[in-house]
C-alpha cells in the first residue's frame, strides 16, 4: 500500500534528521 509506504518513508526521514 502507498499510504504505508509514504509512513515508512516519513519514519526514516524523521531519523535521518535526528541524526544531524
Amino acid at each position: 500500500h502507498d499510504i504505508i509506504r509514504a509512513e515508512q518513508q516519513a519514519f526514516c526521514y524523521l531519523e535521518k534528521a535526528v541524526d544531524q
